[in-house]
């Protein structure tokens, strides 16, 4: 029976015979990844919250992939003019699927915007802009580098992701400008850039999450670490799916 991963999109203006159309897009890195794993990824498109849950009720997975920036009244703030990429629709298809993630224990897997978005559900705030608020800070935004192991994370050697990483100490690519600032309710800290920046979290209870703020379906090809965090999800969704 196939184990279906759902994997958040973003919204497009594409052209579609001569008239712009909106489409639900998301990078193929996701979708191969989920499949080398073994799952059968499912695009979750932007809807209401009511849609949103009965679609979630349906996955035995979870996948919140990255993209822009988090609309920073979500979270209380004013936002600065480094801000960029705001969709609505995706913020409240997203912070709904945390909700019914979180309700129904569904395994999940949060990549960069995606860790944000679960700390921003939680009640949590972001920094906007590292370079701008962290000044002292190193580079994140590494675009160049997006398929390059080259950034030191550490890991807290008691928790699951060191354990699906295989380590406490792994080197990342890094493409993110914005990163976890004040933790929300239940999330705890788990990885650390060597400036202090969070690079993973997870939750306190029975919501089995797992969020990194790097981009491991740029890297699983390559990257046994990287693979391993979509095995650990999918072996995470059957176990689920089979004790339903």
């Amino acid at each position: 029976m196939a184990v279906l991963i759902g994997v958040t999109s973003e919204t497009k203006v594409v052209p579609r015979a001569g008239r712009d159309a909106p489409a639900s897009i998301i990078a193929m890195y996701y979708l191969e990844a989920i499949r080398r794993a073994g799952g059968t990824p499912v695009v979750v498109p932007p809807g209401p919250p009511d849609f949103i849950y009965g679609l979630a009720s349906r996955l035995d997975g979870l996948v919140l992939s990255g993209g822009g920036d988090v609309d920073p009244s979500r979270y209380d703030r004013d936002p600065i003019d480094q801000v960029y990429g705001v969709d609505e629709a995706r913020d409240t298809t997203e912070l709904a699927l945390v909700d019914a993630a979180l309700s129904l224990s569904l395994p999940t897997l949060a990549i960069c915007r995606g860790m944000q978005v679960v700390n921003v559900a939680m009640g949590g705030t972001l920094i906007q802009d590292i370079a701008t608020e962290r000044p002292d800070s190193l580079v994140h935004w590494a675009p160049d580098t997006q398929f390059d192991l080259h950034q030191p994370v550490t890991v807290d050697s008691s928790t699951e992701l060191a354990s699906v990483l295989g380590s406490s100490e792994v080197k990342v690519n890094s493409i993110h400008h914005q990163a976890v600032d004040a933790l929300g309710d239940g999330l705890a800290a788990v990885a650390w850039a060597e400036d202090g920046i969070i690079e993973g979290m997870s939750y306190e209870g029975d919501w089995p999450l797992l969020a990194v703020q790097w981009h491991p379906e740029r890297l699983f090809t390559e990257d046994p670490a990287s693979l391993a965090l979509f095995d650990g999800l999918v072996a995470r969704s059957i176990a689920r799916r089979d004790s339903r």
